[in-house]
Formats: C-alpha cells, structure tokens, sequence
C-alpha cells in the first residue's frame, strides 16, 4: 500500500482481475471515508486459468512473442515467393496467365487482390481449369505404361498433378521448357528447407547418431514374464551381426532367419566423440520399430536414396509405390540441375 496526504491506495490482486480503491484517512475512523473504487478484469480463457491452477504460468507477453514469431515465418516465406517470382518474371519463365496474376509495378511479386493462382492451370473459354503441360502428362502416361502399368491399368484416372515429379527426374537428363522449370523451381520455394534441416539435425546431434538397416535373426530367447505388461514376456532377439535387442510380447516376435527393419541409434557424447561400453565398442541401442513408425521410414528412404545414388525426385517417380506424396518434403533443391529449353 501507499500512503500519501492521508489517502491509501488498496489494491486486491486476484487471478484474472485486479480491484483497486482510494481512501482518504481522517484523523479518527469516522472521518474516513472511501474517494473512488473500481476494478479491472483481465479476460482468461478457461484453459488459461486452468493451467494458472496447475502452476503452468504462460504471460500474455509470451503468447504474444509466439504467435509475432509465426507470423514472421509466414512473412518470410511470402518475402522469398515474392522474389522468386520477380526472378522469374524478369527471366521471362513465367505463364502470360500466372504472371498477369501477379503485380509487378506497385507491390512487386505481389499476387493481385489476394489471390492464390495455379501455375499449371489456365481458365479456358467456358471458365474451367485446364492443364497446360499436356504433353508432359502424355509422355508419363506412356512411360507409367512401362514402368508403372498397374497404375494405369483398367483405364485408371491419373491427376495432372502427378507430372511435377515426372519433370523432376526428365530434367535431370534432358531439357523441359521454362514453364515447366518455373513450375519445378516454384514447388521447391514452397518446400523449402525441411531435407537440409533433418540432415543437419541427425549429424550434429550430441544424443545419438541413427541409422537403417536390415537384420537378420539368430537365435530368440524367453527371458521372462512382463511384471508390468499381463500377459506379456521377455526375449532377448540376438542377430546374426552379435547385436542384442530386449522386447517384450505375448509371443516370440519373430523366428530364426526373419529379416527384421531396424534403427541403429548409436550413442555419442556431448562433445560429439562416441560413448564406449566397457570392451571399449560403441554404444548401439537397437529398436525394431512398427512398419509404419515415421523415423524407420525416414530412415528407409534415405538408405535406399544412399545406395542407389539417385536423387529424391528419381526416388518418388520410380518407387513401386509412386507417388509417395508424404516423402516430399525430403528433397534438397541444391541436389538437382535443371536444363531449360
């Protein structure tokens, strides 16, 4: 509180309000009497007062600092388009319909009147989208008759957009046209990043080092039941490389001779050097995660790109199960040349 002239300030500090009122002191109590009063609601949500209760404090300050940061990733990612489009306008690489979309005079690289336009799509005379890299699409319909034919088979409908990843891997050998490589170029612009990233991220980490590969079984063994899992058991699976690997199931989780996807996570120290047992070997943590567990995909794919030196575009277009949409964000523009006609 603050005493000055004879007048006190009360403040009534509560969760999500604060009250406050201003007393003027006489020099006995009937003399005093109260000048003004109020108070000042501070609007919470209920999970914000809920997480209050709980000791998890978050300032509105914080929130604020989260979401300017979003919105600063959003400004660079439109900052980087902008360019990029100038770029290419300046080139002379962009569609006459998707550069008329685009202001280059007062907001340059800007999309008029907010708009979203398609590079690959045009409005013909009736008002409706229509491809404009036919030829390209026939030609992978001709090669997915060869290479995929159970895509195409029995009249199957294939989306114009798959031509993208059909461009990616022709333009490693041969030229495509410049509409074509803007449509490429500006693909990569919108998945900027995120394969460098990873990459970076798996060589610098100071807790483990993964890897992928293939193990075959040796020898499974019952060590025991699950204390905390009913019904479950121990067993240790030793493969045919010595490593061993505890898990716990209701039955032996494979045989004697299974191949068995795994992820290698070698231990290493905070300083980058390897963590050593006591016979002085690496330390290795084995898990065989569930087929569809993300890191043994990711890990899968980089093995397979790895060893049949191809890039991740040749990777999508020529995997049995093209196209893979969920590995696209793991391509790396600086690992591609394009030649324009």
């Amino acid at each position: 509180m603050y005493m000055s002239r004879k007048r006190i300030i009360g403040l009534d500090l509560g969760t999500n309000s604060v009250g406050w009122a201003v007393v003027e002191r006489g020099e006995d109590t009937d003399d005093s009497k109260i000048i003004d009063a109020g108070s000042r609601i501070i609007p919470m949500t209920a999970d914000a007062v809920s997480n209050y209760e709980k000791g998890k404090l978050q300032s509105a300050a914080s929130a604020r600092t989260a979401f300017r940061g979003t919105r600063r990733l959003y400004e660079r990612a439109e900052l980087r388009r902008s360019r990029l489009l100038r770029v290419l306008n300046i080139l002379g690489f962009l569609p006459d319909h998707y550069r008329a979309m685009i202001d280059f005079e007062e907001h340059p690289g800007q999309f008029r009147n907010h708009a979203e336009p398609l590079l690959p799509y045009r409005k013909n005379a009736e008002g409706k989208n229509e491809f404009i890299f036919k030829d390209s699409f026939l030609e992978m319909l001709t090669d997915m008759k060869n290479h995929h034919p159970d895509l195409v088979a029995d009249s199957k409908k294939i989306p114009y957009d798959w031509t993208i990843y059909y461009l990616r891997k022709e333009a490693l050998s041969r030229p495509i046209s410049k509409e074509e490589l803007a449509w490429v170029i500006l693909n990569f612009n919108t998945k900027r990043g995120y394969y460098q990233l990873r990459g970076q991220e798996d060589e610098t980490s100071t807790d483990a080092n993964k890897c992928y590969e293939v193990l075959e079984v040796a020898k499974v063994e019952e060590t025991g039941a699950n204390t905390k899992k009913k019904g479950y058991k121990w067993y240790t699976v030793t493969y045919t490389n010595g490593m061993t690997q505890p898990r716990t199931w209701k039955e032996a989780p494979c045989r004697v001779g299974d191949k068995v996807e795994c992820i290698l996570n070698y231990q290493v120290k905070k300083d980058g050097t390897p963590k050593l047992d006591d016979n002085g070997q690496q330390v290795c943590k084995i898990s065989a995660p569930d087929p569809d567990d993300w890191t043994l995909r990711k890990k899968r794919t980089e093995s397979i790109i790895n060893k049949e030196h191809v890039t991740v575009g040749e990777y999508i277009y020529g995997s049995s199960a093209f196209p893979v949409g969920r590995y696209a964000c793991l391509f790396s523009f600086d690992c591609l040349v394009f030649h324009a006609k």
